[in-house]
């Protein structure tokens, strides 16, 4: 084969991935609609995703709470999901399960950011980076 030709050997890729959009830095509100725990084989961890619509505005944004890399997902108190759970439910946790369903239907005060750096702190490129949710700063209701 010469050099610059294309081989039509093989498929081409297939992408299985939902775009993730990009919003302007700042806070926004938001309502979690959904919230899904999975093991993420690319940082190889548990992560929670929040779904979440805008109130005010058209979109939706998620955002990704760290959850260990153990064999069970684990919420500690310094956790940013302990954080968020404490704040949805109004009162510290007791020893115990954590339901991920205290999420869904609340109303979050958010800080949303570009997520600049993929997951070997490798730069994403300027059309591969969107925007998730950095940090919950209130619950506000329901």
């Amino acid at each position: 084969m010469s050099s610059g030709a294309v081989s039509a050997d093989g498929p081409d890729p297939i992408c299985r991935d939902d775009v993730f959009p990009r919003y302007p830095p700042g806070e926004y509100d938001v309502r979690c609609f959904a919230v899904r725990i999975y093991r993420d084989p690319r940082f190889k961890r548990w992560v929670c995703r929040l779904d979440c619509h805008f109130l005010t505005e058209k979109g939706e944004v998620c955002g990704f709470l760290n959850l260990g890399a153990g064999d069970t997902p684990k919420a500690g108190r310094g956790s940013e999901y302990w954080h968020v759970w404490t704040m949805s439910k109004r009162e510290q946790p007791r020893r115990g399960r954590l339901p991920k369903a205290v999420f869904v239907g609340k109303f979050f005060r958010v800080r949303i950011e570009d997520t600049v750096l993929r997951y070997d702190q490798r730069e994403h490129s300027e059309a591969a980076r969107y925007s998730t949710i950095k940090e919950s700063l209130a619950c506000i209701g329901p």
